[in-house]
């Protein structure tokens, strides 16, 4: 055995009690462990993080429960997938729950959840406050952060990266080293690969294909409810506009003008990073 449930200290439990998130009034009850050789966690006899029982950390490979992280209900931590808190309040820890699986090199940090039956796997990186769940799946070496939300069938994958505040659902793909930041819900059949970055505010398509080196930014509202919205090659769609429908190729340039009291809600698009691995809640 690489670790221990610690249930017990000096004759008194070490149960600690947290609310359910799926329903607050029902108290889940978990212990710490204690890592009983050393690895990635630290040295022989250091303490981990909290579990329900055993079947939420692997016994075997290298994964492990670091300190402000809890699992539990049939969430389970293998191969060697790691996850690890910054905080001690309730709302700043990772929670693993549900039927949640985070497996192979991946890696949950900083207040992140992943519940329902999502999977975390290969070397994805979840940080940040984000929310994985639903039958999401996040793979290859994709990373999450700050207030993420991937659910339903959505799909990251490759090296593709999302921050700020985008909301992936539906059958949602993004692949390739694309890059999502900023208020964007991608839906339905939506996909983004290759090199295309999407960056704005309120940026809603709910049927978008964009690919290559195409960019989609500032404020632009690229939509139709029924019609696929198609943009390829360097095509380049800035400002306040609406795209509804059709395909925008090439080396396109489709600019609107956003009115004054909008400008400094369109920002352009960031170096390429979020600003902190662990942003302050």
């Amino acid at each position: 055995m690489k670790y221990e449930i610690v249930r017990l200290q000096g004759g008194v439990t070490t149960a600690r009690q947290i609310p359910h998130p799926n329903n607050p009034l029902v108290l889940v009850s978990v212990y710490p462990i204690r890592y009983l050789e050393a690895g990635p966690w630290g040295a022989a006899n250091s303490m981990g993080g909290y579990i329900a029982s055993e079947r939420n950390l692997d016994q075997s490979g290298d994964c492990w429960v670091g300190s402000n992280a809890v699992v539990f209900d049939k969430a389970r931590i293998a191969g060697n997938a790691h996850v690890q808190g910054i905080g001690t309040e309730d709302e700043n820890l990772v929670l693993i729950f549900d039927s949640a699986v985070i497996a192979g090199n991946a890696e949950v940090k900083c207040r992140a959840w992943v519940f329902g039956n999502a999977r975390v796997l290969e070397k994805s990186v979840v940080s940040g406050s984000a929310r994985i769940f639903g039958d999401a799946r996040i793979y290859g070496r994709a990373s999450i952060a700050e207030s993420v939300s991937v659910s339903g069938n959505a799909r990251v994958s490759g090296e593709a990266s999302l921050w700020g505040s985008v909301l992936l659902l539906d059958d949602a793909r993004v692949y390739g080293t694309a890059r999502l930041s900023g208020t964007v819900q991608m839906e339905n059949n939506s996909r983004i690969f290759g090199n295309a970055k999407i960056h704005g505010t309120g940026i809603h398509a709910p049927l978008l294909q964009i690919k290559d080196n195409a960019r989609v930014s500032g404020c632009a509202v690229v939509k139709d409810e029924e019609k696929e919205v198609s943009l390829t090659g360097n095509a380049t769609i800035y400002g306040t506009l609406e795209i509804t429908g059709g395909d925008v190729t090439g080396r396109s340039l489709v600019t609107g003008c956003p009115d004054e009291e909008d400008v400094a809600d369109c920002p352009e698009a960031p170096a390429g990073q979020p600003t902190a691995d662990c942003p302050p809640a």
